[in-house]
């Protein structure tokens, strides 16, 4: 008996390990328990890449449909739960219009995937509080070497004009509560220390794995992952700040 099922857009692997080793991979939706044709088991793709487009949850099990080397469905149990991630979160280059805008074109990203509209950061940027108090606006001018930072609380006016009143200030949360907002598909900015050369740096969060984040970089404009003890290190030098959305 079918209870929900759902559309979905987040990639993972097959899990190489655990009780479930050997889960098969069913052609069509088994709609029993295991019904239905077999054309593939987990070990044989273990940690392959794979798409996630729709889960179904059933009285008993989760089943995923999954696109990749290997297309079909398998117990949700039969990936890696550590590993998640999702495409479509831009790299925005902040350089060299706004050399010191990072947390502004951090938003950027995230705001651009959540509405699904290309945004322009120099708009954004104007659209940006200004103040002496980086928990209001920007300090200085992020048209400048010289200019300094901005807070979660200087950008909310500015994520909430495009998520409809729902940004969310999340600083002091866990990287578990960054992980949960990843399982949402809702981009995440968090502020850390000594990146890049600057005493205070934005990044974007779009996925994770056992060890690591995935962020985008706005001054690098590249994709990297950085350890979880490096992350929590200097996220706690910078007053664990982060900002998404509802």
């Amino acid at each position: 008996m079918t209870i929900n099922s759902k559309l979905t857009d987040f990639y993972t692997v097959i899990a190489n390990s655990g009780k479930h080793v050997g889960t098969p991979i069913y052609a069509t939706y088994p709609k029993q328990s295991a019904s239905g044709k077999v054309i593939a088991t987990q070990h044989q793709y273990r940690n392959q890449i794979v798409h996630v487009t729709k889960m179904v949850k059933s009285t008993h099990q989760t089943w995923a449909k999954i696109d990749g080397k290997i297309s079909g469905w398998i117990n949700y149990d039969g990936l890696d739960h550590d590993v998640r991630w999702f495409k479509g979160v831009p790299l925005i280059c902040q350089r060299p219009e706004l050399p010191t805008g990072c947390e502004l074109v951090a938003a950027t990203m995230m705001l651009q995937y959540a509405t699904g509209k290309k945004l322009d950061k120099m708009k954004l940027v104007r659209e940006m509080p200004r103040s002496t108090n980086p928990n209001r606006g920007f300090v200085g001018s992020p048209y400048k070497t010289s200019g300094w930072c901005v807070y979660p609380g200087g950008l909310m006016s500015v994520v909430n004009q495009y998520t409809h009143d729902k940004a969310w200030n999340m600083t002091g949360c866990t990287i578990t509560d960054i992980k949960k907002q990843i399982d949402r598909n809702h981009p995440v900015v968090i502020w850390m220390t000594d990146i890049d050369g600057f005493p205070t740096h934005a990044l974007t969060v779009y996925g994770y794995d056992k060890h690591h984040l995935f962020l985008n970089d706005p001054w690098a404009n590249a994709r990297i992952k950085r350890s979880l003890s490096f992350i929590r290190k200097r996220r706690s030098k910078d007053g664990m700040r982060t900002i998404s959305y509802h």
